[in-house]
């Protein structure tokens, strides 16, 4: 954890030197010292700062005296304070500086309280970070899928708007016809109309002519019958063609309102799509 933020260390441990001109170290777990004012000392590792460390105290204080009865038993121990760094109820370093107890004392226990603080806060804004980055990690995902979705649902309206307009070209289709047979029909029916007034003059001629004339009033008759069933079949047709057309022209309406309302759909899955990949861009970028 210290030597992630070797910066910060190097960075207080210069500032201490040169403020107050005491030598500094820092040591992480087992003792091994990773800053120092004499650089050669790092990689050393501090048999105080160890045991510190493992738990066997919270700090330790050498005196002038002390320092005296070291040196007399040529051990390099020099007056100063250690004291024990702890993150989140853990211990993960020590910090050490040489000196006057009266000064070295209190600053070394500000530093350690600063570095302390610095690191909690470290870890908590790295832990939001990561769970910055899953929420918008599922987030990017899920919005993937409803991009997926959207665009699938844009596909099913492009696929009936263009179904509803073939629909709609085809009952446009249907009403020529309709006309075109409207056309037929009233043709049929004039004919009809002339037949059944044909039939009815070789009627006439047939009884002015008497009996000479039976057998052309025969024809006439069957070709005046055949005249009004032509016409009744006629009117027949026309009220089932006037159905169909009424039934043709709601359908149409029907079309025409659906491919409006789709075409509408498509518009707007589309614009959300968009809406979508611009928020899934932002989503990756914060990650």
């Amino acid at each position: 954890m210290l030597e992630k933020n070797i910066d910060l260390l190097r960075g207080l441990s210069e500032i201490i030197s040169r403020e107050t001109g005491y030598n500094l170290i820092i040591c992480k777990e087992g003792g091994v010292i990773i800053e120092a004012t004499l650089k050669e000392r790092i990689g050393r590792v501090h048999d105080i700062a160890r045991r510190i460390i493992a738990g066997e105290m919270d700090e330790y204080i050498v005196t002038k005296e002390d320092e005296e009865y070291f040196q007399k038993q040529g051990k390099d121990i020099r007056q100063g304070c250690n004291c024990v760094i702890i993150v989140n109820g853990k211990r993960v370093g020590d910090i050490a500086i040489a000196g006057d107890i009266q000064t070295t004392a209190p600053l070394v226990r500000i530093a350690s309280k600063m570095i302390s603080l610095y690191l909690e806060k470290e870890m908590k804004t790295r832990e939001l970070i990561e769970k910055n980055h899953l929420v918008a990690q599922k987030v990017s995902e899920q919005l993937l899928n409803i991009t997926a979705t959207i665009e699938e649902l844009t596909a099913s309206s492009e696929e009936i708007e263009s179904s509803s307009h073939l629909m709609e070209n085809k009952g446009r289709l249907t009403l020529e016809k309709i006309k075109e047979i409207n056309k037929i029909l009233s043709l049929v029916e004039n004919i009809a109309k002339q037949s059944n007034l044909l039939a009815l003059n070789a009627m006439i001629e047939s009884a002015r002519v008497g009996v000479h004339g039976r057998g052309f009033a025969v024809v006439a008759e069957e070709i005046k019958k055949l005249a009004d069933q032509s016409r009744a079949s006629t009117e027949t047709v026309n009220d089932i063609l006037n159905e169909i057309l009424t039934a043709n022209n709601e359908v149409f309406e029907m079309i025409k309102n659906t491919t409006e309302i789709t075409s509408e759909q498509s518009r707007a899955l589309q614009s959300l799509n968009e809406s979508m990949e611009l928020i899934n861009i932002t989503m990756q970028e914060l990650q």
